[in-house]
């Protein structure tokens, strides 16, 4: 019995396991990472972004208009784009943002990575298997979403005067808004 070279059968063991995983394609370092639930219905949108968007931290310490985003390490990241996979977001997805539907559509989920978006569109046409698959994927989207508050962190240098700061400039601006135009 021939045998071969020690990295010959350490690339062929390395080749056939990652054959045999599944889930999504690891995230590279720095790869920015953006998933996105859409309700059709209400038109709201809910994102999910990882580290590669910038530090908790600082994105949860400035002032924001939406409160829509999220985000999260790239290992938490990285178990939902495994997650979606199971359920077969690879196999169903298309290229881009899908366009308004028919009405009665009612889920869109968009990944979007590395300058590469595909979408799930969730239509009351679909067959059973097709849309069992995309409310697991919105269920699993969800989870991680709703669990990330508590890793909502925010620096706040200021203390408890940060907040009184705040509540008075917008006590402020209801009382300008209050008054008949033209006063």
């Amino acid at each position: 019995m021939k045998r071969h070279p020690y990295w010959i059968a350490s690339a062929w063991t390395a080749s056939l396991l990652a054959a045999c995983a599944s889930g999504a394609p690891r995230l590279r370092e720095g790869e920015r990472c953006r998933v996105t639930l859409r309700d059709q219905r209400t038109q709201s949108a809910f994102h999910l972004v990882n580290g590669a968007y910038g530090p908790r931290e600082a994105y949860y310490s400035r002032q924001r208009d939406e409160a829509a985003t999220k985000v999260l390490v790239d290992d938490v990241m990285q178990v939902l784009l495994d997650r979606l996979e199971e359920q077969g977001f690879g196999g169903i997805a298309t290229a881009g943002e899908p366009a308004a539907g028919p009405a009665g559509g009612s889920y869109v989920l968009t990944v979007e990575r590395g300058g590469i978006v595909r979408s799930v569109r969730r239509q009351p046409s679909d067959p059973q298997e097709r849309a069992t698959a995309i409310v697991k994927m919105v269920a699993d989207f969800r989870e991680f979403y709703d669990g990330t508050n508590a890793l909502q962190t925010v620096v706040n240098p200021e203390g408890p005067a940060y907040f009184e700061r705040v509540k008075q400039e917008l006590d402020a601006t209801r009382r300008r808004s209050d008054r008949p135009q033209g006063s």
